[in-house]
């Protein structure tokens, strides 16, 4: 009787599996799942009071990764979102640990880094040593969900935009100064506006100089509180670590203090529509008096992973005159 009670049961989670707990850090598990490629467990959890989901790919790797992500569409040429990355990173209302700026230099950190993309950015760091790990997990976080940026202007002048005189200074604005002084910086702006005029992928992310000092602290600080929301995020976690210490780190000092009912709503995507005819786009600008032409195409959707890894690789191959790949094609008159 013992046995056939215990093989309902189990059969029941394997028909019906329930969302388990993990401890009492506030996540649920979504699913798990063997990962070949990373020798180890895919779990899918998600945590239900702020809505924040989080991906943990569980192996015997020692470098041990932490990275969020928040859905940031780009809206504009102004880089508000490249502007946010810097000035989150800059400091923190809590201010427990040292800044961003510090631990680049002062840390064993194998990566600390943010990157911002037309339609998300991202902030990731790794370590080996794992009580480094979570202090660095906690200066990211401190940084990003207290940031001393939304009450200190001064911040987002110094890492956006200033102006001091007739001369406009910043940091991303002589960043993008600097990426818009070579050409092919242009040509690559005029592509994908010809090529995605329906989504965000139009926008410079990074910004364009010329519309960066349309910015304003206001707008800043909108565009803040209408995306750096858990529940507008997904958290991954990656290699050998204490997961009841991370999860319960992140649900105290940071998740508890979010509710899902009070979380903006995600943005949302507009997806490329196919075009009727083929587009010839002529796009001027002041450059060394070189012309240039590229043929481009849109060829599917970033959804679709394996096949968009298979798109970045022919790409990669045939942009490679060197490779033997390319010059097998010519060879074939293709």
């Amino acid at each position: 009787m013992k046995k056939i009670i215990s093989c309902t049961v189990l059969l029941m989670c394997v028909l019906f599996p329930m969302s388990v707990m993990a401890d009492d850090s506030g996540f649920v598990e979504v699913s798990r799942e063997n990962c070949e490629q990373y020798d180890g467990i895919i779990i899918k959890m998600k945590h239900e009071q702020s809505g924040v989901e989080l991906v943990y790919y569980e192996n015997a790797d020692t470098e041990k990764t932490f990275g969020i992500g928040f859905r940031t569409p780009a809206t504009d040429n102004t880089g508000v979102n490249h502007i946010l990355e810097h000035c989150l990173l800059e400091s923190s209302e809590k201010a427990e640990h040292k800044p961003f700026s510090y631990l680049l230099n002062h840390s064993g950190a194998t990566f600390l880094n943010a990157m911002t993309f037309p339609d998300f950015t991202y902030y990731a760091l790794a370590s080996r040593d794992e009580n480094e790990y979570r202090m660095l997990i906690t200066t990211y976080l401190d940084n990003i969900f207290f940031p001393s940026a939304m009450k200190d202007e001064n911040i987002f002048k110094k890492e956006g935009w200033r102006k001091n005189g007739d001369i406009y200074n910043g940091t991303v604005y002589n960043e993008m100064k600097g990426a818009y002084s070579d050409d092919e910086t242009y040509l690559s702006r005029a592509i994908f506006q010809s090529l995605f005029p329906d989504t965000a992928y139009k926008y410079d992310s990074g910004g364009s100089p010329e519309y960066i000092t349309e910015l304003t602290y206001d707008n800043f600080r909108k565009v803040y509180e209408d995306y750096y929301h858990p529940g507008n995020a997904v958290i991954i976690l990656y290699g050998k670590q204490d997961l009841t210490k991370t999860l319960n780190l992140l649900n105290e000092r940071y998740l508890s203090d979010f509710d899902l009912t009070q979380a903006p709503k995600k943005p949302v995507y507009a997806l490329q529509q196919k075009f009727d005819d083929t587009k010839f786009i002529k796009a001027d600008y002041v450059g060394d008096g070189a012309a240039s032409v590229a043929v481009n195409f849109v060829t599917c959707e970033r959804g679709d992973a394996q096949l968009t890894a298979k798109t970045e690789l022919l790409a990669a191959l045939l942009a490679d005159r060197n490779s033997m790949y390319f010059h097998n094609i010519i060879r074939n008159g293709l």
